[in-house]
C-alpha cells in the first residue's frame, strides 16, 4: 500500500514537470517566433534605410599656386559641385595649427585669397571644408610653413561695377618683401580675354606676357585698380612680376580672375492688346541645350498662367533668336505682371543654377471698334479708317508693306487722327512695283510701340 502511494506521488510530480516543460518549450517557441519577427522588420528597416539614403557624390575642389612668406600664404581654390552635394553657406577654407585658427567662406568656381599676419618659420594645415549633410568633410588640403624670403604675391581681386555707367573695374590686393633687395622694382601685368577671342589667340596671349598692360607696384602692402572693363569678358590673366634689373623680369606670383557667369538674355514687351499678352524673349546662345526658360503671368499676386519656352533645335550663335510667348484669355483694363525665370548648368561651378531674369508689367487695353473703307485708284490704296476707342488706346493709324517671305517692311507710313473725339484717318498707299507683295493697315500707340494692333491685310 504505501508503494503504490508512492507511486502515485512520482506519477503527480512527473506530470508536473512534463506540463511545465511543455510550457516552456511553447514559451521558447514563441520567443523565438517574436524574435525572428523583430529581427526581419529590424532587417526592413535597415534595408530600407540603406536605400533611401543616397550619399552624394563627392564635389571637386583642388588648392592650386599656394605661395608662402614670412607671414602671409596666398591660395588659389577651384571648386565645383555638379550633384548640388554641398550644403549652402558649409564651404570654407581654414588655416590652423594647434594654437591658431583662420577661417573665411568661398563661393563656388575659382577664388583668390590669402590669409596674412601669420607667425614666422610656423608650419600650418591649409585645407577646403565642406558639409555635404554627414558633417564637415575635406575636400583637400596642404601643409605649408612660413617663412622669410623676397618675392610678391597676389592676395585678392574684387569686381566693382559702376552706378552711373555699364562698365567694371577689378581691384587687385597685393604684396611683396625685397629685404634682401632682391629686386629693383614690381609691378603688376594683366591681360584681358574677351569671349569673341578665338582659342588660338587667347592661347598666344595668355603665354606673351610682353602683350599684357602693366600696374607699377609702389608700395609693399598695395591694392590696384584695372578700370574700362566694357562688356563681357571671359578672364583677366593676372602676374606679379619682380625686376632683377632694368631689362629683366621674373614672374613671382600668378592668377586668373573669371568672373562670374551671368546670362545674357533679354525680354520685350512684343504686343499688349485687349484680352492678350505677347513677349519677345531672346536665349543666351551659350546655353543651348543647358538652359530651361519658363514665362509665368501675375495678375496681382494671383497666378494666371505659366509657360514653357521652347527652344529652337538648331542655333545660330552669331545671331539673336527672338521667341515669342503669348499669354491670350485676359481682362481688358487690368495691370499684369510677367516674370520669365531660367534654370541652368552654371559653366563656371557646374552647379544647376535658377534665376528671375526680368520682370515686366503692363495694362491690357480697353475695347474699341473700327470701321474701314479701302479705295483702290490703280496706283495707290487710299485706306480710311475710324476708330471708335473710348480708352484712348491709338493714336495713329500705319501701314507697312511686305514682300511676300520677308520679315522687313519696304515701305511704311502713318498718319494721326484728327482729334481724341474725331478718331478718323487716311493712308495713302502707293502700290508697290513687286506682284508678290501684302500691306499691313494698323492702330498704335504713340509713345508705348508694344500696344497696337493689325486690323486688315490686303492682299492684291
Amino acid at each position: 500500500m504505501l508503494l503504490l502511494i508512492v507511486n502515485l506521488i512520482i506519477e503527480e510530480k512527473f506530470l508536473k514537470l512534463r506540463s511545465r516543460f511543455q510550457e516552456q518549450q511553447e514559451n521558447k517557441l514563441r520567443i523565438e517566433t517574436i524574435t525572428k519577427m523583430f529581427s526581419a522588420i529590424a532587417m526592413t528597416v535597415a534595408a530600407v534605410v540603406v536605400v533611401t539614403i543616397v550619399v552624394p557624390q563627392s564635389p571637386s575642389a583642388s588648392l592650386e599656386n599656394v605661395v608662402v612668406y614670412e607671414d602671409r600664404v596666398s591660395y588659389r581654390v577651384h571648386v565645383v559641385d555638379p550633384d548640388q552635394a554641398i550644403q549652402n553657406d558649409s564651404l570654407v577654407v581654414r588655416l590652423s595649427n594647434q594654437l591658431e585658427e583662420y577661417e573665411t567662406a568661398l563661393p563656388f568656381g575659382y577664388t583668390i585669397g590669402a590669409f596674412s599676419e601669420l607667425t614666422p618659420n610656423t608650419s600650418y594645415f591649409l585645407e577646403v571644408l565642406a558639409n555635404k549633410g554627414f558633417g564637415e568633410e575635406r575636400l583637400a588640403s596642404q601643409k605649408i610653413k612660413t617663412n622669410p624670403r623676397d618675392g610678391g604675391l597676389i592676395l585678392a581681386t574684387r569686381l566693382v561695377t559702376s552706378e552711373m555707367y555699364y562698365e567694371q573695374s577689378l581691384e587687385v590686393d597685393v604684396a611683396y618683401y625685397d629685404s634682401n633687395s632682391t629686386y629693383q622694382k614690381f609691378a603688376l601685368i594683366y591681360d584681358i580675354v574677351y569671349e569673341y577671342e578665338n582659342e588660338e589667340s587667347s592661347s598666344s596671349s595668355s603665354q606673351s606676357y610682353t602683350e599684357y598692360y602693366q600696374i607699377p607696384i609702389t608700395n609693399d602692402l598695395q591694392t590696384l585698380t584695372i578700370s574700362g572693363l566694357y562688356g563681357e569678358f571671359s578672364r583677366i590673366d593676372l602676374g606679379l612680376v619682380g625686376y632683377p634689373s632694368i631689362e629683366e623680369f621674373v614672374i613671382i606670383d600668378r592668377a586668373t580672375f573669371t568672373p562670374p557667369f551671368m546670362v545674357n538674355s533679354s525680354i520685350y514687351w512684343d504686343q499688349v492688346g485687349v484680352n492678350k499678352v505677347s513677349a519677345s524673349v531672346y536665349p543666351d546662345s551659350r546655353l543651348l541645350g543647358n538652359a530651361t526658360y519658363e514665362a509665368t503671368l501675375y495678375r496681382g499676386t494671383i497666378k494666371v498662367a505659366s509657360k514653357p519656352i521652347e527652344m529652337p533645335e538648331t542655333f545660330d550663335y552669331e545671331q539673336e533668336h527672338e521667341i515669342v510667348v503669348t499669354f491670350t484669355g485676359l481682362k481688358e483694363l487690368t495691370l499684369y505682371r510677367l516674370e520669365v525665370i531660367v534654370s541652368f548648368l552654371d559653366p563656371v561651378t557646374l552647379r544647376q543654377e535658377t534665376k528671375l531674369l526680368e520682370t515686366l508689367e503692363a495694362t491690357t487695353l480697353g475695347a474699341y471698334e473700327y470701321s474701314l473703307t479701302i479705295d483702290d485708284s490703280g496706283s495707290e490704296y487710299i485706306v480710311t479708317v475710324t476708330l471708335i476707342d473710348p480708352s484712348h488706346n491709338f493714336q495713329e493709324l500705319y501701314f507697312e508693306v511686305y514682300e511676300q517671305g520677308t520679315y522687313y517692311p519696304v515701305n511704311s507710313g502713318y498718319t494721326g487722327f484728327l482729334s481724341p473725339t474725331d478718331k478718323t484717318g487716311t493712308l495713302y498707299i502707293t502700290k508697290p512695283i513687286v506682284s508678290d507683295y501684302y500691306i499691313v493697315i494698323g492702330v498704335r500707340n504713340q509713345t508705348e510701340f508694344f500696344k497696337y494692333d493689325v486690323i486688315h491685310t490686303i492682299q492684291p
